[in-house]
């Protein structure tokens, strides 16, 4: 199997990002399982991180089974997304500095 999980760079002043620690943490814990991980960085950007995300997903020599996208938020725990709401707010700026707070992910498209 041959999975790709995404995590995003630093963000808000901080030197690392949680998601990348639990990245690497769950590629080693799959590597034991012979699983194929290919990690992607992706830079904490609303408007890049995209299209980033499929460049990763298309330079991979074999295509991956899984994508697996981690993200770090305001939680005290680990959540799974079980929706996708087409909103983009956040508390602060992005690494380019742009804040957005309920900006349509997709105009016109509920």
């Amino acid at each position: 199997m041959n999975i790709v999980i995404s995590y995003f760079d630093p963000f808000d002043g901080k030197t690392i990002n949680n998601s990348e620690v639990f990245a690497k943490l769950l590629k080693e814990d799959l590597a034991e399982q012979n699983v194929n991980v290919e990690l992607c960085e992706l830079r904490t950007v609303f408007d890049k991180a995209y299209d980033s995300l499929q460049d990763c997903i298309k330079s991979q020599s074999i295509a991956p089974d899984m994508v697996i996208s981690l993200g770090e938020s305001g939680c005290k725990k680990v959540t799974l997304e079980t929706r996708g709401i087409n909103l983009d707010k956040s508390i602060g700026p992005d690494n380019d500095g742009i804040h957005r707070d309920r900006t349509p992910v997709i105009p016109g498209a509920s």
